[in-house]
């Protein structure tokens, strides 16, 4: 379902569907002391017949102010400074606390957040992930309008750099990256299969090899 699990202290979180497999929006705890994975709460699904079962996202909101399924890739990332979760979602920018479960949408749909409807547009965002020496998100949206680098600090996203030399400038090219603490830099995987690092600190770009 084009969607990755997000890693915290000690536990693990999912949430994402769409593509005809999973359409809830309920999220999956997994405990790294007791080891059971959890369903946080009831899903709740949208109407039959809705384009959120394809999982390309909709700014339309649960009854219950929640943000409906869609394919996540790894829009999701842990917040050390809250202990919580943020994902950048087609509904916009979103907190969760994985203790009650609540979310908490920070900032509504584009262009308040550098995302959009995967096939509807205005950009593709793929990769959210903490930046320690920046102090906030980082983001990388790869087609679109809004295409480029992203940081998310003091509940505002701010644009860092409309370049993103990268192969996967493309809709439906997803990348995946760790901060490296040593390197203070992220090891972004592109696609085919190459290795890039990037400095968020002066916007380098370097293949690794």
């Amino acid at each position: 379902s084009y969607s990755g699990l997000v890693a915290g202290p000690n536990e693990l979180l999912y949430f994402g569907g769409g593509h005809t497999s999973y359409p809830g929006n309920d999220v999956e705890r997994f405990d790294g002391a007791a080891w059971p994975w959890q369903q946080s709460y009831p899903p709740e699904l949208p109407p039959e017949g809705s384009s959120v079962y394809n999982g390309w996202g909709t700014e339309d909101l649960t009854p219950l102010g929640r943000p409906y399924t869609e394919h996540t890739y790894q829009d999701g990332a842990y917040d050390p400074p809250t202990g919580q979760y943020l994902w950048s979602l087609t509904s916009g920018t979103w907190r969760y606390n994985s203790q009650n479960h609540a979310w908490t949408r920070l900032v509504g749909p584009y262009p308040a957040t550098p995302r959009g409807d995967v096939v509807a547009g205005p950009g593709v965002n793929l990769l959210t992930e903490y930046d320690p020496d920046l102090g906030g998100h980082l983001s990388i949206v790869t087609a679109g309008p809004p295409a480029g680098v992203w940081l998310f600090r003091g509940g505002v996203w701010s644009l860092l750099s409309p370049d993103v030399p990268l192969n996967a400038r493309q809709t439906w090219r997803t990348i995946y990256s760790s901060y490296v603490p040593e390197r203070h830099a992220h090891l972004i995987l592109d696609w085919p299969g190459n290795f890039v690092w990037l400095d968020a600190r002066t916007l380098t770009w370097t293949p690794a090899v």
